[in-house]
């Protein structure tokens, strides 16, 4: 469902903040665009809205070994990107992230790709998420999409995931094929894509 309704995280929600690393931002490595400070201003609004509320804050990171087989020398897609223990990997340094933190770490395997936060195991061991699960971060085609229909399985009976699109950045940036990954996400039977506009409370 696309939606511009208001709605309000609380206290038994989550934030899952996805891969907003130094080498996904701009100079990066591998940079999405739009990840510029003013796109950390904004995340930052929501990391500090959900820790006031008390809110679950997740933050997922690819963490490859050298040689992961996602980079191109060793057949795959993309140049090597947030090696394990490099200035690559780490958070994006002004980002606002609070001592509660919970950290995921993905694609820690050589030969595993692996695109969604919910899939890791360390993910799969925390406590059940008791509420809705709000989305933020890079990039919407590929962890941001694939995290989001993962997420669904985590869900408490009544729950959704919520991508919200000023939190989100693509590698594309042809208006329409974005437009279409909101669709086919909207299509998911517990995922609303919504936007901060029309009055959407934090």
């Amino acid at each position: 469902m696309i939606a511009s309704n208001t709605f309000s995280l609380l206290e038994q929600d989550s934030l899952v903040v996805i891969d907003v690393q130094n080498d996904f931002c701009l100079k990066g490595a591998l940079p999405v665009p739009g990840t510029g400070n003013a796109y950390i201003k904004t995340l930052n609004s929501y990391i500090d809205t959900a820790y006031a509320r008390g809110a679950r804050i997740i933050f997922t990171k690819d963490w490859h070994p050298h040689g992961h087989c996602s980079f191109r020398s060793q057949g795959g897609a993309w140049p090597p990107h947030c090696v394990a223990e490099t200035k690559g990997a780490q958070l994006h340094p002004l980002l606002n992230v609070p001592e509660t933190a919970i950290y995921v770490e993905k694609g820690t395997k050589t030969h595993q790709e692996e695109y969604s936060g919910f899939d890791t195991d360390k993910m799969q061991n925390l406590p059940i998420l008791a509420g809705d699960i709000y989305l933020v971060g890079v990039a919407l085609e590929y962890c941001v999409a694939t995290t989001a229909i993962a997420a669904q399985s985590y869900l408490s009976k009544n729950g959704s995931v919520y991508v919200i699109k000023e939190g989100v950045k693509s590698i594309t940036q042809d208006e329409k094929k974005i437009l279409q990954f909101y669709q086919k996400l909207a299509k998911e039977p517990r995922i609303q894509v919504v936007d901060r506009e029309g009055g959407l409370d934090w």
